[in-house]
């Protein structure tokens, strides 16, 4: 059986009032919020997963603009007839075959790292005076 030790600290007024905030806020007793900020490392995981998933959307973003651009392009010459039906349409066919491996690309890798953020909630055990 685990043991636990009882400890004792000093805050000031402001502190206290951040304190009660927060645990109303999060419905958890003071214990418990402390030991939720102390294991606070599964947090800056989350953070850190978050951080990743949004640079696997903006990389993803910056392409479909780049494809997007060479489409316009081709909408454009095809529109003051620079280029021909076909040779438009040809590029217009390579640009769409770079563009599907790109949302299988993202869609394996935005749905196989997933998300955890829901708090875990810990109890407030009562420890006998020693």
């Amino acid at each position: 059986m685990k043991k636990f030790k009882r400890l004792g600290f000093f805050l000031n007024n402001d502190d206290l009032i951040i304190i009660n905030d927060i645990c109303k806020k999060t419905k958890l007793n003071k214990s418990a919020l402390l030991r939720h900020l102390l294991r606070s490392s599964k947090y800056l995981e989350i953070a850190n997963k978050l951080e990743k998933h949004n640079n696997l959307i903006n990389e993803f973003l910056a392409e479909i603009h780049r494809i997007g651009n060479n489409i316009n392009q081709i909408a454009y010459h095809l529109n003051i007839d620079i280029t021909k039906h076909e040779e438009s349409q040809e590029s217009l066919k390579k640009e769409l075959a770079e563009l599907l491996p790109l949302l299988k690309e993202y869609k394996d890798k935005a749905f196989k790292a997933t998300l955890d953020i829901a708090p875990k909630k810990f109890k407030t055990i009562k420890v006998e005076n020693e």
